[in-house]
């Protein structure tokens, strides 16, 4: 087993031996949490087709220089806002 494979086997035991000895609820609701985000798909996976197609053109746009600045847009609506 090299170095880092070691160290890594290493680093998992001693968490382990830490969340065995968890005494704070918080720290352990930070934790599930944790595991939850870890086990969830991509968020590119669970959108639609047409959703993909417009931020893409969103992008190619930023990239053609074709955008407007945040700042621009509030004073262009300021009278609403």
């Amino acid at each position: 087993m090299n170095a880092a494979a070691n160290s890594f086997d290493s680093d998992k035991k001693r968490i382990i031996q830490w969340v065995l000895e968890l005494s704070e609820p918080k720290l352990l609701e930070k934790i599930k949490y944790l595991m939850a985000s870890e086990s969830e798909a991509d968020w590119w996976d669970d959108i639609s087709e047409e959703e993909r197609r417009a931020i893409e053109e969103g992008i190619q746009q930023i990239n053609a220089g074709q955008w407007i600045s945040h700042q621009e847009v509030k004073n262009s609506y300021a009278k609403w806002l």
